[in-house]
């Protein structure tokens, strides 16, 4: 039977980076020797925070790192088994806590990720997304052993990563469709209590009081949606939970050039136009978007309408096993274009 890792420190507060060295002291881990990797500009500027307030009892470095390539992973490896680190501070977006979460499960050393932006539901999640050549791949890692979620950071990052963050727990709804349909016609096995946790992280957003992105009470429940999405992939050993055929839009739109828009915005887009082809109630998900100024349709996020078809024609060729509603259409070009059109319209 699979073991199943939970974040064993996990805070959503303010003032986090503030007083980290109070909420470092807290945490099961080994603090001798800790090599703090971060983003450059923004997340830079926390680490060398971090730092500051560490020196003077921990052997500490600063690593910057700008992408997510298995090259990276690589590199820090190294560092870490030559001068014998004890524990990873991760300090930014998904690209550095990707690239820490995999190289954390390598080296099998501790792993503390503070992330600077809300902006999709890897934060405690046991998936890594990584470029290898070419390719992306999304692979298996260890959740993280401590999350910390400083809100006074996550208030001031970037609207459009908050944004993201909505899109993508958006995509639970259809994800679960998506994992029940397979469950009937192949026999996949369906995790009950994975799909429940990804049921309250969907409805706690969408049925939340508030429609501000600024709003700190709701960007405290976006956190732990998103803790939850990660924990409900992790009971999974997959992303089945919150990962359908409108993820498998969204990578399909990663293999353009003109496409450039994050992530939680293309998984939005994709979820639209999933729950029309799934006969759920996809209106009450484009007046949620609305609500917060996402853009819920090609037209609205700048991808016209011969892109979105061809995105959506190679859309279930993106992931080898994935079943979902996409390998059961008839007349599936003549659907994606009714679809496009009606919700373009809208």
């Amino acid at each position: 039977m699979k073991g199943i890792n939970i974040p064993i420190y996990l805070k959503v507060d303010t003032n986090i980076i503030g007083e980290i060295k109070g909420y470092l002291n807290e945490m099961p881990i080994d603090l001798t020797k800790v090599l703090i990797v971060s983003g450059t500009n923004y997340t830079a500027g926390f680490a060398k925070q971090v730092h500051l307030q560490l020196k003077k009892e921990s052997n500490i470095s600063h690593m910057i790192i700008q992408d997510n390539t298995i090259e990276t992973v690589v590199k820090i490896n190294e560092k870490i088994i030559l001068e014998e680190y004890s524990t990873i501070i991760a300090i930014g977006g998904g690209r550095v806590l990707d690239v820490c979460k995999y190289t954390s499960y390598i080296s099998r050393i501790d792993l503390v990720c503070i992330p600077t932006t809300l902006a999709h539901d890897g934060i405690a999640s046991p998936i890594a997304v990584l470029k290898i050549g070419d390719e992306v791949k999304s692979l298996g890692c260890d959740v993280p052993k401590s999350v910390l979620i400083d809100l006074d950071i996550i208030y001031a990052s970037p609207l459009e990563s908050k944004k993201s963050g909505v899109g993508d727990i958006l995509s639970n709804v259809t994800a679960i469709f998506d994992w029940k349909l397979s469950g009937s016609k192949t026999g996949e096995n369906i995790n009950d209590f994975s799909v429940m946790l990804s049921e309250i992280a969907y409805k706690s957003i969408v049925n939340h009081r508030s429609r501000d992105l600024e709003d700190r009470e709701f960007l405290y429940d976006l956190s732990k949606a998103i803790i939850l999405s990660g924990l409900s992939m992790e009971i999974t050993g997959s992303s089945r939970p919150c990962s359908g055929s409108e993820h498998l839009f969204s990578h399909a739109l990663d293999l353009y050039d003109e496409i450039n828009l994050p992530h939680g915005i293309q998984v939005a887009v994709g979820s639209v136009m999933s729950s029309y082809i799934q006969k759920q109630e996809f209106k009450e998900q484009i007046n949620f978007l609305k609500e917060f100024n996402i853009p819920y349709s090609p037209v609205t996020a700048g991808i016209n309408e011969d892109l979105a078809l061809s995105a959506w024609m190679n859309a279930k060729n993106m992931r080898k096993g994935r079943y979902t509603i996409l390998n059961i259409l008839e007349n599936e070009q003549e659907t994606y274009i009714n679809a496009i059109k009606e919700i373009n319209k809208l």
